[in-house]
């Protein structure tokens, strides 16, 4: 599949948007038997991975070995991750005196998740990606 200067971008925010809905939604299931940031990062975990099938298929269409693939994807994620705990913790300080606490939750995580978006872009098109073969 070509793509265009700006169909890339697109794409990449269409399926990181798809994960971010797995990322919500599992941390909404979680938070019924997790503390928040244990919630949060077992997300991280669904999310990962759907993300990462969804980014070699459709985003950056290659060709390659899916363990290293797999493993730059998770270390360039393991540092968002780290700020997406960062960004929701600040947010949920911010949120919890006007919202419950599940509001709080639901809407600091969600701009937690969104805090590592253009920095994960150019990580994984400059490396994560970048050495395979087109498929």
């Amino acid at each position: 599949m070509m793509h265009g200067k700006w169909t890339t971008p697109v794409l990449f925010l269409v399926a990181g948007g798809l994960a971010a809905g797995v990322n919500i939604g599992s941390r909404v299931v979680f938070s019924f038997w997790l503390p928040f940031s244990a919630a949060v990062c077992m997300a991280f975990c669904c999310s990962l991975t759907s993300a990462f099938y969804m980014y070699r298929s459709v985003v950056f269409p290659i060709s390659g070995r899916v363990d290293r693939q797999f493993g730059i994807f998770t270390l360039v994620n393991l540092g968002s991750l780290g700020l997406t705990l960062a960004v929701a913790h600040l947010a949920l300080r911010a949120l919890f005196p006007l919202f419950n606490r599940s509001e709080a939750e639901f809407l600091a995580h969600v701009l937690g998740a969104g805090a590592p978006v253009v920095p994960n872009f150019l990580l994984h098109k400059k490396i994560t990606f970048a050495g395979a073969r087109r498929a």
